[in-house]
């Protein structure tokens, strides 16, 4: 399937160009063989071993937003999940919006953009947004960018307001793990984000 990154420059109004690149579409399936002998560890322990490697870590580039996450299947057809598994099946149940907006956010001045967090703050997924810092350093990676904290229900959210880089951490409520919280960041946060 194709997939699309846009980098801007100094000034993201100012001619963004759109890169297309090939991702593998959700739902492809992969078998993995493995020729494994006995060693240090038994051969059983290896294949444990690399399942979970596979599991965990996943397959590429841009695993900590979604990409390359991979879901097993036993013989009998059940399936078993890393602890960051494909966005498209990890939604959470849904919640009602909140309106008590201004109480969820910590530090968040206009220098953070303060009227999109407001509208992310709506969700009922949102517990806090915390403003942790503000420079006018130049981003060293593609922003926006997540990373998970804490219990994996916490987000870490890095991102370029205009002259500003600002590093803001997302309490979630009503979510059981990552795989549900990086559907808020998929679904929710970053589409907001990425609009500005």
């Amino acid at each position: 399937a194709d997939d699309f990154i846009t980098p801007h420059k100094e000034n993201p109004l100012k001619n963004p160009v759109p890169l297309k690149f090939l991702k593998v579409a959700p739902g492809v399936t992969f078998r993995f063989n493995f020729d494994l002998h006995d060693g240090i560890l038994p051969k059983e322990e290896k294949l444990k071993l690399f399942l979970n490697i596979l599991l965990d870590m996943g397959v590429g580039a841009k695993t900590n937003v979604g990409y390359g996450k991979l879901i097993s299947k036993d013989s009998s057809g059940n399936s078993r999940t890393s602890h960051v598994s494909s966005v498209s099946e990890s939604a959470p149940k849904p919640v009602e919006n909140d309106s008590n907006i201004q109480s969820k956010l910590q530090g968040i001045k206009k220098q953070y953009n303060q009227s999109m967090w407001k509208r992310i703050a709506q969700s009922g997924y949102i517990k806090k947004v915390i403003g942790e810092e503000f420079s006018g350093k130049k981003p060293d990676r593609d922003l926006p960018s997540m990373e998970f904290s804490g219990n994996g229900n916490d987000l870490k959210i890095t991102y370029k307001w205009n002259e500003f880089l600002c590093t803001v951490k997302v309490q979630l409520q009503k979510i059981n793990n990552s795989t549900e919280a990086l559907y808020v960041w998929n679904y929710i946060i970053k589409p907001e984000m990425l609009s500005q």
